[in-house]
């Protein structure tokens, strides 16, 4: 029920073709291409929400309340917000008069669209600007003339827009970055886990892993407290924090202690016009202009909302479960330039300095952690498996989760609950391990030396040699990011070959076992010891700090959970950011491997073939 857009024209699909370093001409304003197909439009229907009790929520002050309608030129009379009656694009800025127009306020039904693009986290700026994280922290933009997210240097956890469209971030290890239109820039001294920013003026709030509320001074390069608490945290156009609490209560936080908007929820966002909305615990899409006393609800038919972020005039862009994006308007802004900036953009975004925790994001899925975890139970030795050993389980891009062992690549049907053969099985059948980008390329790494990476892609398989055809270290395990690119753990090195490359490179010489991925690039390693570690931007550091946890597998979820089997016990732990410790999951059986799924779900299974027959792979509950 969501439309698609319109198919791309010979012409722009030439130019989508265009090489990133190709001169970028200068155009006329972006816009939308009309969509040729039945309008399904999303009532605003008052909802119960996961509390019993609806209450009067205060609202989001704009700069500039004053309503004006949206056209082309940013001038003109009317209740409409559309640029013109045949485009979905609306403009944020340009025209005569004191108002702005980015804070007028939509009362249009809203519709959304497919972009056929997908995300994990995304953020809006008050000039329309569109910026999106994958899985792995890869950094895209929306180009509304090429209908596609492009990709843009960086890798960060959180993200945030600026009101000129720049992006700024927080890195895996909490280190804050702002783009300045040249070149990515580290916020000295500055730690962070989420980030957000409001106004016309560019009030910047951070969020610490302890919900503790900051405000950025551009002037003195530093941060002070202000009142209130939360994980997450979203900038009103006033610069009130409106956050989500540790517990998913949804608050506003202009005083101490925070107003309650008697909402659970998940996400949370604020438009420059004053519109809130959040995805609730019941994956619902609520509303709250600032004409309205309370939230209401938006429907996003066909589709599970997981994330939003608000844009001008208060249209939203949502993420769903599926990771798809949806969008209910494209902001019309010039991007004549943008490509000549993606491409000619310096620095890079590891940094130096102090790091601090950045909190698992919470997840829309259905799945919630708690230490008392439930598991749904399965088995190898089911009919089409048919293990007799079993060696591990991997968790992709796309949200499937594969088992590995001495019959092979078998991938769980989320209907019918089996594991089942692949269309088209590695031409290996003794692999270390297996992985999957975003495009549900599925790679995987021979068990003997020399170590060898197979791609299958469809029915095409390729191999790559780690180190050459005739090394003897023995391969290890592997990790893939979200756009293909690979790691190997082989011998005691740590070797990476980049997204759309063909040679893999030494990245570290020595002390790895294991390697894992996590949101932003987050790099983690068993090393030959055993012990758990994270990457700093410039060196592996104990987890946690000073005596590390020693594990016998781990795993690192894409929303930035982290799971161990402790070496000893064999029995699962979760990476707790906030304490900076090893949590224990009251569960009694031990198991040998673990994996994350981008939602942050756990499964674990047990090798060694003494619970066969109860079910030796294990998934979290919801």
């Amino acid at each position: 029920l969501i439309r698609d857009q319109v198919p791309l024209t010979e012409e722009e699909n030439k130019d989508k073709a265009e090489t990133p370093h190709a001169p970028v001409p200068q155009a006329p304003l972006a816009q939308a291409k009309p969509i040729i197909a039945p309008q399904i439009t999303a009532g605003n229907v008052q909802a119960t929400t996961s509390t019993a009790t609806e209450s009067t929520a205060p609202d989001a002050k704009a700069n500039a309340p004053t309503a004006q309608s949206i056209g082309t030129s940013g001038s003109g009379s009317g209740t409409g917000n559309k640029s013109n009656s045949n485009s979905n694009s609306v403009s944020p800025g340009g025209g005569g008069g004191t108002s702005d127009p980015a804070t007028s306020t939509t009362n249009e039904k809203l519709e959304f669209v497919d972009t056929r693009g997908t995300a994990q986290h995304i953020a809006i700026g008050r000039d329309g600007s569109v910026f999106a994280l994958d899985t792995s922290g890869g950094i895209t933009r929306w180009s509304n003339t090429r209908g596609a997210f492009e990709s843009f240097p960086g890798q960060l956890a959180r993200i945030a827009v600026d009101s000129q469209g720049n992006p700024w971030g927080v890195t895996s290890v909490g280190r804050v970055f702002r783009h300045d239109g040249t070149a990515w820039v580290q916020v000295q001294g500055v730690t962070a886990s989420d980030i957000s920013i409001g106004g016309k003026d560019d009030i910047v709030l951070f969020a610490n892993a302890d919900g503790i509320l900051s405000r950025f001074d551009m002037a003195t390069g530093k941060t002070s407290n202000v009142p209130g608490l939360g994980v997450q945290v979203a900038a009103g156009p006033d610069g009130t924090p409106w956050t989500i609490s540790k517990d998913h209560i949804a608050q506003r936080c202009d005083k101490n202690p925070c107003t309650p908007l008697f909402q659970l929820a998940r996400s949370i966002a604020v438009g420059p016009d004053g519109t809130v909305f959040l995805v609730n615990t019941n994956n619902l899409l609520m509303r709250k202009r600032p004409s309205d006393k309370k939230f209401s609800q938006v429907l996003v038919p066909g589709h599970t909302p997981a994330a939003v972020a608000v844009g001008p005039n208060g249209f939203p862009w949502v993420v769903t479960s599926a990771r798809k994006v949806l969008a209910t308007r494209y902001f019309e802004r010039n991007e004549a330039g943008d490509r000549v900036l993606a491409q000619k953009s310096s620095g890079d975004t590891t940094g130096s300095g102090s790091t601090a925790a950045v909190v698992s994001s919470q997840s829309a899925s259905a799945f919630t952690f708690t230490k008392n975890l439930k598991f749904d139970k399965y088995k190898s030795s089911d009919a089409e498996a048919n293990m007799g050993m079993l060696s591990d389980v991997h968790a992709g891009h796309t949200g499937a989760v594969y088992i590995s062992g001495d019959t092979g690549v078998f991938k769980f049907n989320t209907k019918t609950k089996k594991f089942e053969a692949l269309d088209k099985a590695f031409s290996n059948s003794s692999l270390a391990d297996v992985g999957e980008d975003e495009s549900g390329t599925l790679w995987a790494l021979s068990e003997i030396a020399p170590a060898r990476v197979y791609r299958l892609k469809g029915t095409q398989e390729k191999t790559y040699y780690v180190i050459n055809s005739t090394d003897t270290n023995t391969p290890r395990n592997m990790a893939v990011a979200a756009d293909g690119t690979v790691y190997v753990a082989a011998g005691a090195q740590l070797y990476k070959m980049e997204a759309g490359k063909s040679v893999f490179k030494q990245i570290e010489s020595s002390d790895i076992f294991f390697v894992h991925l996590g949101a932003g690039g987050d790099l983690w390693i068993l090393n030959q010891s055993s012990e758990v570690q994270q990457y700093t931007g410039s060196r592996f550091e104990n987890r946690p700090k000073g005596t590390a946890q020693k594990a016998q597998d781990l795993g690192v979820g894409a929303d930035g959970s982290v799971y161990v089997l402790d070496q000893s016990t064999s029995l699962l732990k979760k990476w707790n950011a906030s304490n900076g410790r090893f949590d224990d999951v009251n569960i009694t059986q031990a198991m040998h491997a673990v994996t994350v799924t981008i939602e942050g779900r756990p499964w674990i299974v047990n090798t060694s073939g003494d619970i066969t027959s109860s079910g030796d792979i294990w998934r979290a509950k919801d």
